[in-house]
């Protein structure tokens, strides 16, 4: 493969990934809003859990990128921790 055809491959995967990575952070901010209200789990348990899995994720790609096409698809990944981070500060 050339490289711009290895770039458009990263970058389509970048997009696939983005995509999944959305419908999991509705999945877990309904699920963390079913448990603050059943009383499972309190609101600052829950918002706790979600940060320190944004920091996780964080840190998963914390790493010097080997190449431009490692940047495109580690984006993805600090969008989604970005995202679980939003989300902890927005329960009820």
């Amino acid at each position: 493969m050339s490289e711009s055809q290895l770039e458009t491959a990263a970058e389509l995967a970048g997009v696939a990934l983005r995509h999944a990575l959305l419908s999991q952070i509705s999945v877990i901010s309904r699920l963390m809003v079913r448990l603050v209200a059943s009383g499972a789990i309190s609101r600052e348990d829950a918002e706790h859990v979600l940060v320190e899995t944004a920091k996780d994720l964080s840190l998963a790609g914390s790493e010097e990128p080997a190449s431009g096409l490692h940047r495109i698809l580690l984006a993805p990944l600090a969008e989604h921790a970005k995202a679980l981070s939003d989300a902890a500060h927005t329960l009820p």
